[in-house]
């Protein structure tokens, strides 16, 4: 009897927290403050522009200007863009998409020259302000150079750019 008694408020809490949960639902969305300062104007693109974005890196060492191979980059990419809001046509909101972080990145080695090359995912530009941020962090296996992260910002009209960094060896710090 006892153990009935329990099964049955166990189940009557259960019911009373479910039904106020879905009571407290009132289903509608709020709307949006169109004068909040956390939105940007929208520019969107009269021609959307889809592309790849290319990168290429060139790493020298700082003492002795010449190329350094076999560095291990790891290029990270994510995209930013603008979210206009429903309700506010002319505003949007800056939004960094915080799923599968890690499926954009590719792994690479400098070749003799002490340079690689890659390119990103064919990202589709609709508004002027998205951007596909690309951040390479360096790191000699060999633990002969200091670590550095090297970051690019790419937009609908520069899709490509290169980029020469000097690399310190551990023992001049």
């Amino acid at each position: 009897m006892e153990r009935w008694i329990k099964n049955v408020l166990s189940l009557g809490v259960i019911v009373f927290f479910g039904y106020l949960a879905i009571a407290c639902d009132d289903g509608l969305i709020t709307p949006v403050n169109c004068d909040d300062p956390f939105l940007s104007l929208s520019e969107p693109l009269d021609n959307p522009v889809t592309s790849a974005v290319h990168y290429s890196l060139t790493l020298l060492d700082k003492e002795t200007n010449q190329p350094v191979s076999g560095i291990y980059v790891k290029a990270h990419w994510n995209i930013t863009f603008c979210d206009v809001q429903t309700g506010c046509p002319l505003k949007c909101l800056m939004q960094i998409p915080l799923t599968n972080l890690g499926e954009f990145s590719a792994d690479h080695f400098t070749n003799a020259n002490g340079n690689i090359n890659g390119q990103t995912f064919p990202y589709e530009f609709k508004d002027k302000k998205d951007r596909v941020l690309v951040t390479f962090d360096v790191e000699d296996t060999h633990e002969v150079y200091v670590a550095k992260r090297i970051s690019f910002r790419y937009d609908y009209n520069t899709t490509s750019q290169s980029y020469t960094a000097y690399l310190l060896k551990n023992d001049a710090l």
